[in-house]
C-alpha cells in the first residue's frame, strides 16, 4: 500500500507536466499572462480582477498545451489573434459554464514579435 502511494506521488507530477508541449521561460509566461490580464482588464474594468486572473491562468496553461513558444511566435499576427480569441473564449466558457463568455466582443491580442 505504501509503495503504491509512493509511486503515485512520484509519477503523477510527471504525468501532469507531460501535457505541456514545450518549456516556456518564466519571463515568457509572465508576458503571456500580463498581455491577457491587461487586455481583459481594459475591455471589462467592471469585472472582478480575480476573474480576469483565473481566465489568464487558464489561457497561459492552454497555450502551453497547444504550442511551444517558438511555434506560437511563428504564427502571423492574424493567426495569433485567432488562436488567442479561441483559447480565451474556451477558458471563459469553462470558468463560466452557465453562460457564454461575459466579455461581449472580446478583443484578442497578439504578442510582440520579439523572441
Amino acid at each position: 500500500m505504501n509503495k503504491a502511494i509512493l509511486v503515485l506521488f512520484l509519477f503523477v507530477p510527471v504525468l501532469l507536466l507531460a501535457q505541456y508541449k514545450g518549456t516556456y521561460e518564466t519571463q515568457k509566461i509572465r508576458e503571456v499572462w500580463f498581455m491577457c490580464f491587461t487586455s481583459l482588464s481594459q475591455q471589462r474594468p467592471d469585472v472582478n480582477k480575480n476573474k480576469h486572473a483565473e481566465t489568464c491562468d487558464c489561457y497561459a496553461d492552454n497555450l502551453r498545451v497547444k504550442y511551444t513558444w517558438e511555434e506560437f511566435l511563428l504564427l502571423d499576427g492574424p493567426s495569433q489573434y485567432k488562436e488567442t480569441y479561441k483559447i480565451t473564449t474556451e477558458c471563459l466558457n469553462k470558468l463560466n459554464p452557465n453562460r457564454r463568455h461575459t466579455y461581449g466582443r472580446l478583443q484578442p491580442f497578439a504578442l510582440p514579435r520579439k523572441t
